[in-house]
C-alpha cells in the first residue's frame, strides 16, 4: 500500500469534513463602515472552497460580532486553513491575527470536541511544516496562542527538534533577522495569557544550556544564542 497523505493534507481534509456547512445568513461583521454590503453579499454567494484571499482579508479587517459570529467563522475557517497551508498572507498584519477571533465565539471551551480537535490538528500540522521550513517561529506561536489553543504542545514540538534544527530556527528569529541582542517577541502577544509560558520557554536556563552544549566549541553563533537566553533569564515578559 502507498503512503497516506502528509499530516497537513490530512488535517485540511479533516477540517473540511468537520466544518462543512452552508453559507451563513450573516457574516457577523460591520457593513455600515467596515465592509461594503455588496462585498458581503458576494462573499456569502461564493462557495467556501472558492473564497479568495481578498474575501478573507476584508472579513478579517471588518469589526466582528463574536457573539453572533460563530457560524460565519466556522464556514470561513477551512478556507482560511487552505490559504495558510499554501503559505499565503491572509492579513497584512501577519499570521498573528488570523485566528484571533476564535475565542470571541467561545473557543475552545464551548465548541464541540470534534471541532476543537480539527483546529488543533491543523495548527499542529501547520506548525510542524513551518518548523521543517525554518520559518520565523514567534509569529506562528502567537497565532496559535491567540486562537485559544494550549500552547504547551507546540512548545514541546520545538523542544523535540534536533539540536541543529532548533539552533537554526532560533538563530533565524533572534540574530539573522536583525534582532541581535534581544529575543524576538511580537507585539501581538499583548493581553495573551500564554505569553508568559512562551517567554518562560525562551528564557529557560535549560534552553541556554542546550544551546551551549549543542556547539559551544564549533560555532560562535550558538554561544551568542546561549548568552542571549541567559541575559534574559528571570525577566518578566516585555510590556
Amino acid at each position: 500500500m502507498g503512503a497516506g497523505p502528509d499530516p497537513l493534507t490530512a488535517a485540511l481534509a479533516a477540517a473540511w469534513r468537520v466544518f462543512d456547512r452552508p453559507a451563513p445568513a450573516d457574516l457577523a461583521v460591520c457593513t455600515a463602515c467596515c465592509m461594503d454590503p455588496a462585498l458581503a453579499d458576494e462573499i456569502r454567494a461564493t462557495p467556501a472552497r472558492s473564497l479568495t484571499q481578498h474575501h478573507l482579508r476584508e472579513w478579517l479587517a471588518a469589526a466582528f460580532d463574536g457573539g453572533a459570529g460563530r457560524e460565519a467563522l466556522l464556514w470561513l475557517l477551512p478556507r482560511m486553513f487552505d490559504l495558510l497551508a499554501e503559505g499565503r498572507e491572509i492579513s497584512p498584519l501577519g499570521p498573528e491575527v488570523t485566528l484571533a477571533r476564535l475565542p470571541a465565539t467561545g473557543f475552545p471551551d464551548r465548541w464541540p470536541q470534534a471541532e476543537v480537535d480539527a483546529v488543533h490538528g491543523f495548527c499542529l500540522a501547520l506548525f510542524d511544516r513551518k518548523l521543517a521550513g525554518r520559518a520565523a517561529i514567534d509569529p506562528w506561536l502567537c497565532m496559535i496562542a491567540r486562537s485559544g489553543l494550549d500552547i504547551r504542545p507546540f512548545l514541546g514540538r520545538l523542544w523535540e527538534l534536533p539540536d541543529a534544527s532548533l539552533v537554526a530556527l532560533l538563530h533565524a528569529d533572534w540574530i539573522a533577522s536583525g534582532g541581535a541582542g534581544r529575543i524576538a517577541f511580537t507585539p501581538f502577544w499583548a493581553d495573551v495569557p500564554a505569553r508568559a509560558d512562551v517567554w518562560a520557554w525562551y528564557t529557560a536556563p535549560e534552553l541556554a544550556l542546550r544551546l551551549f552544549l549543542a556547539g559551544a566549541e564549533t560555532d560562535l553563533r550558538l554561544l551568542a544564542l546561549a548568552e542571549m537566553v541567559q541575559s534574559h533569564e528571570g525577566l518578566p515578559p516585555p510590556v
